[in-house]
C-alpha cells in the first residue's frame, strides 16, 4: 500500500483548513461526530509506524506547539496563514510571551 496516497486522502477529509505547508485543523462538528479526526489520527499513525510519511502540510508554529518543542519568533511567519483570525492572534500573543 502506498503511505502517500494514504495521506493525500487524509488530507483531503476536510480536517484541515488553509494551504499546503500552513494547514491547520478545521472545526467542523460533523467531522467530530463522524470521529473523523480519530479515524485519520490513526491512519497517520500506522503510516508513521511503518515507515511512511506523517502529515507535511501543517504550520509548524502549530506543530511545535502540539509538540512542546521551543518556539522562536523567528518561526512566527506562518502564523498568518491560519484561517481562524482569532486563532491567529491569541497564538501570535502566547508565543510572544514565552
Amino acid at each position: 500500500m502506498s503511505f502517500r496516497l494514504l495521506m493525500k486522502e487524509v488530507i483531503s477529509t476536510g480536517i484541515f483548513t488553509g494551504t499546503s505547508g500552513h494547514m491547520c485543523f478545521s472545526t467542523s462538528v460533523p467531522l467530530l461526530t463522524a470521529k473523523m479526526y480519530e479515524k485519520c489520527g490513526r491512519l497517520v499513525q500506522w503510516s508513521i509506524m511503518n515507515g511512511g510519511p506523517g502529515i507535511p502540510v501543517l504550520c509548524t508554529s502549530v506543530f511545535q506547539l502540539m509538540a512542546g518543542l521551543p518556539l522562536t519568533t523567528d518561526e512566527l511567519d506562518d502564523v498568518q496563514y491560519m484561517p481562524d483570525v482569532e486563532a491567529s492572534r491569541t497564538l501570535s500573543m502566547v508565543c510572544y510571551t514565552l
